[in-house]
Formats: C-alpha cells, structure tokens, sequence
C-alpha cells in the first residue's frame, strides 16, 4: 500500500504542467504607511501584503499593533537622503552621519517598529550608492536577523549586493505599481509584475497607499483569475522555504 502511495505521489507531481510546477510568487510591499489615519484601510487587504511604516509617523504604531493582531508582515521604511532635495524625514539617514551614528538612527527607528521583519529604504537614491553608508546600516540588520529589501530608487545601488555580502537576507524591488497616480497605468504595472512571475520568478512589486492603488489591488485580489496562477507571499513568507518534492515524498512516507 505505501509503495502504490509513494508512485502515485511521484506520478501527480511529474505530471503537473511545466507552468503550474514553475509558478512564481508575487509579494507586494505598500510603502508610506503611517501618515494618515485612512492608512488603516489597508488592514483589509489580505494579510499577504506587507504594510512598510514610516517611523515617528502619527499612525504607524497604532497600524503596526493592528498588524500583529493579523498576524501580518510589517516592515521599517527607513528614510535615506535622496538626490531630489526634497525635504528630510525625521530619522532621515544621511552622508553626513559617522558609521556610528547611522547605526544609532537605525535602532532608534527599528526601536519605533519593533515588530519589524526587516527594512526597505525610502528615497536613498542618494545614500544607497554610498557603500560605506551601507556597509553600516547592513551590519545592524545582520545582528539583528532581519531582511532588507531594496527599493532601487537608484540603479547605481550597492544596497542590496553589500547585505548579500555580509549574509543579511536581501531581495530587490522589480516593480513600481504606482509611479503614475492612474488606474489603468497601476493596472498595466501589476499585470507586468504578475507576468514577470508566471514565469517562475520571485517578484517584488511595491506600491504606496493611494486612492488609486487601493481600486486596483482591491479588484485584483478579490479576483483570484487576475493572479494567473501566482502564488501571492508576503514578505515573511518568503523567509520559509517552499515544500520541495522530497518533502512531499519524505511526508507521504509516514
């Protein structure tokens, strides 16, 4: 009987289409979160999106406990100075800081977001090219186990190759759902991200808490034909492994 069990178990999983076996997975990051009271909409998508939280914002740690309630993923936005010029963020990470001092203003942040999986930058086309800059931030994250996610606001980023280098987990972002503020531009930016994965990838979209945003993911998400077959994740998930098929066939063993 076992032996009929584990040839059927082999038999099932060779015989998925090459498409169904290669599916990739989708992971959606909502960065600004913490502004706005009306952030807490967010809270209704489904727990697989990851709110990013600004620190020292109004409503990130109200939002942050809601999350954990939900059992969802929340990430640290850590602002980095940018080459916009725009006005800094409290906490902004800055060429001006020593080693010492970025470090400092990155556990003063995490301390803000305590339940924090990890970190994405916000802005930082700037400070990310910066390797030195890098180097420091990375080596908190290291201590302290967590993930970085870059969100390549500059393509001359060294972010995400030093937290490689170091051993912190790192991943990169592949797509700006919502550069331009219009739905059918959002929705063309979400299928692109949803075609990158269905071809086995594992794809990082980010996005912002707009109006326009929430239309789309809410009509997308509650239509799982509009997935195509992806596997959404959040980013805690990604963490975990997939099952592989010897542990299918190590499980079916007992």
């Amino acid at each position: 009987m076992f032996r009929i069990l584990l040839v059927f178990v082999w038999s099932f999983i060779n015989l998925l289409p090459a498409a169904a076996q290669a599916a990739g997975t989708l992971s959606i990051i909502i960065d600004d979160v913490g502004y706005r009271a009306t952030d807490t909409r967010l809270l209704r998508l489904p727990h697989q999106i990851t709110l990013a939280l600004l620190p020292a914002t109004p409503y990130a740690k109200e939002i942050a406990q809601l999350a954990k309630k939900q059992s969802r993923a929340v990430m640290l936005h850590l602002p980095m100075q940018s080459k916009s010029g725009y006005k800094p963020e409290p906490n902004t990470l800055t060429l001006q800081m020593t080693p010492l001092q970025l470090q400092q203003n990155v556990r003063k942040a995490l301390a803000d977001i305590p339940d924090s999986i990890g970190i994405n930058n916000h802005m930082g086309s700037l400070l990310t090219e910066n390797s030195l800059a890098m180097l420091a931030v990375m080596q908190v994250l290291k201590e302290k186990q967590l993930l970085f996610v870059d969100s390549k606001t500059s393509h001359k980023s060294v972010a995400y190759q030093i937290a490689k280098d170091i051993g912190v987990e790192a991943y990169q972002r592949h797509v700006f759902l919502d550069n331009l503020k219009q739905i059918d531009k959002i929705r063309l930016q979400l299928d692109k991200a949803i075609q990158q994965a269905k071809t086995g990838k594992q794809v990082i979209a980010i996005g912002h808490p707009y109006p326009q945003t929430l239309t789309v993911l809410n009509h997308y998400l509650t239509h799982p034909d509009k997935l195509q077959g992806v596997v959404l994740r959040s980013m805690a998930e990604l963490k975990q492994p997939l099952v592989s098929r010897n542990t299918i066939l190590e499980q079916a063993s007992k």
